[in-house]
């Protein structure tokens, strides 16, 4: 298991999470999601995507989707670009 999903709560190793946007280390990692700093979107699949879990990452102009099963396997992984709209 990559991903801990318990309910809507979300659990994800900091190494994971360092190695998926390339350019935090863990420990800055860890500090940034308990600052409030990274933010997670959760969504629950629905029709044919049910049984998937896709949870967003971001970070000032970077974010990170996974696309997980529900035994939080991660499926999928990609880099976004996060636009922000009060520039």
């Amino acid at each position: 298991m990559e991903v801990e999903i318990k309910g809507d709560e979300v659990t994800i190793d900091a190494q994971t999470l360092s190695k998926l946007f390339g350019n935090i280390s863990p420990l800055r990692a860890q500090e940034l999601i308990r600052d409030g700093k990274i933010s997670i979107l959760f969504e629950r699949g629905i029709e044919e995507d049910r049984g998937r879990i896709r949870i967003s990452f971001t970070y000032a102009d970077e974010g990170v989707r996974l696309t997980c099963d529900s035994a939080g396997t991660i499926l999928s992984a990609e880099k976004l670009e996060v636009v922000d709209k009060n520039r």
